[in-house]
C-alpha cells in the first residue's frame, strides 16, 4: 500500500509538493517509505527512477545517508543508464564515507556527463586515501577547465599537490577560463561579504579564491614535499 502511495507521490509534477509529502511520509514511517524509494530507483521508468535518485538525495542532504540508500546510490551512479539518475547519485553521495562511495567516485570519473564527473572529482577531496589520490592525477590532462580545476583543488585539499598540479595550473591561468573564473570569483566573493555584513554572527562562507591563489596553495604544498 506505501509503495503504491509513493509511486503515486513520484508522479506528481509539483516539485515542491512531491517532496514535502515524501519528508512527511519518512518522517512517519522511514523504512517503508525508504523501501518503496528504492523500488522506484529500480524501475526502468525513467520518471519513476531519476525522481526516487532525486529525492533519496535531498531526504538526508547534510547528513549521512543509511547503508541502504548509500549502497544504491552508490551502485547506481556506477551502471544507470540515465545522466539524470547519475546526477542525483553523485549528490545523494556527498554525505556518505565508505570504500564503496569512494569506489563509486573513481568510476564516476569516466562518466559521459561533465557534472557527475565534476562532482566525483571535487568529493575525491573528501576522500583521504592512495586510491583517490591516484584517480585524481589521471584527471589532469582533461580537457575540461573547470574539471581540471576541480582536480587541483581536491588535491591540494588532500595535501598531495606536487610538481605536476603546479604546472597544470600555470598553464591555466594563461587560458580564457581563468579570466572567467576570476571574475566569478569576485563576484562570489563580494556577495559573500555582503552577507556576513548582513548577518555578522553567522559563519563566513569559505572561498577557494582567485586562479592565482590556487597555485599559491599548489606551489606551497608541493615545495613542503621536495
Amino acid at each position: 500500500m506505501v509503495k503504491q502511495e509513493i509511486f503515486g507521490i513520484l508522479r506528481d509534477d509539483d516539485k515542491a509538493r512531491r517532496l514535502q509529502t515524501l519528508r512527511h511520509l519518512a518522517e512517519t514511517d522511514t523504512i517503508a517509505t525508504t523501501s518503496a524509494l528504492l523500488d522506484a530507483l529500480e524501475e526502468p521508468d525513467l520518471q519513476l527512477s531519476s525522481r526516487a535518485a532525486w529525492i533519496l538525495a535531498l531526504l538526508h542532504s547534510g547528513e549521512t545517508p543509511p547503508k541502504s540508500i548509500a549502497d544504491a546510490l552508490a551502485v547506481h551512479l556506477q551502471t544507470d543508464p540515465s545522466e539524470e539518475v547519475r546526477v542525483c547519485c553523485a549528490i545523494g553521495l556527498m554525505w556518505a564515507h565508505s570504500k564503496e562511495v569512494e569506489k563509486a567516485y573513481i568510476h564516476a570519473l569516466s562518466d559521459k556527463n561533465e557534472k557527475v564527473v565534476s562532482i566525483a572529482c571535487g568529493e575525491l577531496g573528501s576522500q583521504p586515501s592512495k586510491d583517490a589520490v591516484t584517480a585524481l592525477f589521471t584527471m589532469l590532462s582533461h580537457p575540461s577547465w573547470r574539471i581540471r580545476l576541480e582536480v587541483c583543488k581536491s588535491l591540494i585539499k588532500l595535501k598531495a599537490a606536487d610538481g605536476r598540479v603546479v604546472s597544470t595550473l600555470e598553464k591555466m591561468t594563461q587560458e580564457p577560463e581563468a579570466i572567467k573564473y576570476d571574475a566569478e570569483t569576485e563576484e562570489f566573493h563580494q556577495h559573500a561579504e555582503e552577507i556576513h555584513r548582513q548577518y555578522p554572527n553567522e559563519p563566513k562562507l569559505e572561498m577557494w579564491g582567485k586562479i592565482g591563489e590556487i597555485l599559491a596553495q599548489a606551489q606551497q604544498i608541493a615545495a613542503q614535499q621536495s
